[in-house]
């Protein structure tokens, strides 16, 4: 049989070509990644999360090895992005819950499929995420409330889903103030903050709220009324000077009103005794502000007439007045740390209290380190004799 050259030679060229793309696809698997991976839309969409995540119909009979949705805020995402959730090896559907996102941010998402010939990615998708809203937040009572000054502290709750750039306080001498108003600005971020108001004017009332600005705009906590106060420490006042003004938390303290303790301009001894010649408990337990009235009154009525402390206190008559008394160590202690407005102290000497410890012992303090004992109650001491308004 003849044979033909031509068609021989085709055939062969035929053949290697075969034989070629057959050992090519073996050694590159062309066609043996994960097919037909589709990514589904997003849904259950918040300020910081999203569900999204895909179906993979067959994995072209190489086992996955990793499954998921890859995300970034640019197109064309992958999984060499840093965002990355992992969702099984098995093919179908799946689910992923993205998490950690930014509020008003749009995403593009993409299914995957790993097996060990390569990576299948799925139809692209977007979405954006809801956008932030205002800070929620409270405002708490003024405190420390001086002629001039007050504090206010407020808390930032939630920062509705975008940084707080600016947080403080705002003050009028109108309602609702805003930012627009006199206003204090408290660095950044959420939690518990403290602003000092100053600059205020005596006796009068003010309106304040805690305030935080965000990418949504400004949001305020609630309103609180104060009135700054009418005296100051160190003012000339019913006989005396103040001493002290209550604040809140302080017992007796109400707010919008004025009242403290009033000292006697000058010291009523330079050498006293605390008991009258015998050692007694008399029960001036008292040590917190408010007691020293009371201390004295239980002090007077056991130990009697004669010349010791609290007796000279409840005997005082000055500036028309006759409710003078022994401070308690707390009493006494404001005194101290207000002592260059009210003058008249002995900077190197202890002044005794009404605050008794035992039968023995009462309770002084040194007025210039700042450093109460506990002496013999016989031992000669300084008065200041207060009263309280």
């Amino acid at each position: 049989m003849k044979i033909n050259n031509k068609n021989w030679i085709y055939s062969l060229i035929l053949l290697g070509f075969v034989l070629f793309l057959t050992n090519s696809c073996e050694k590159y698997d062309f066609g043996y990644t994960a097919q037909a991976v589709g990514t589904t839309d997003a849904s259950e969409i918040t300020k910081f999360s999203a569900a999204c995540g895909g179906a993979i119909l067959s994995d072209n009979g190489h086992a996955l090895t990793s499954r998921g949705v890859c995300w970034s805020t640019t197109e064309n995402p992958t999984t060499a992005n840093f965002k990355l959730k992992d969702s099984g090896t098995t093919t179908g559907n799946f689910t992923s819950n993205l998490t950690g996102l930014n509020a008003g941010t749009t995403y593009y998402l993409k299914a995957y499929a790993i097996n060990e010939v390569g990576t299948a990615y799925g139809n692209q998708i977007s979405f954006t995420t809801l956008e932030p809203t205002f800070a929620i937040l409270s405002t708490a009572a003024a405190t420390a409330i001086t002629i001039t000054t007050a504090t206010i502290q407020g808390t930032i709750s939630d920062d509705g889903g975008a940084t707080v750039t600016s947080r403080g306080v705002c003050w009028s001498t109108t309602a609702s103030p805003t930012i627009l108003n006199s206003n204090n600005q408290e660095r950044s971020g959420i939690g518990i903050f403290t602003s000092s108001i100053t600059g205020l004017t005596r006796s009068t009332k003010y309106y304040a709220r805690s305030y935080a600005t965000n990418k949504a705009g400004t949001a305020y906590g609630n309103e609180v009324v104060f009135i700054t106060a009418t005296l100051a420490i160190g003012d000339s006042y019913q006989g005396g000077k103040i001493a002290y003004l209550l604040t809140n938390g302080d017992p007796g303290y109400i707010v919008g009103q004025d009242h403290g303790l009033i000292a006697a301009p000058s010291d009523q001894s330079t050498a006293i005794q605390w008991y009258n010649a015998a050692y007694k408990i008399t029960g001036a337990s008292g040590t917190v502000l408010g007691t020293g009235n009371a201390n004295t009154n239980a002090i007077v009525s056991i130990q009697g007439a004669g010349n010791y402390a609290a007796k000279l206190c409840s005997d005082l008559v000055l500036g028309g007045y006759s409710d003078w008394y022994l401070p308690s160590i707390d009493e006494l202690y404001k005194l101290i740390i207000n002592n260059n407005l009210i003058g008249g102290f002995q900077y190197s000497a202890f002044y005794w209290s009404s605050s008794e410890l035992n039968n023995v012992n009462a309770v002084a303090q040194n007025m210039d380190v700042n450093f109460h004992s506990f002496p013999n109650k016989n031992a000669l001491y300084y008065v200041r004799a207060v009263r309280s308004f």
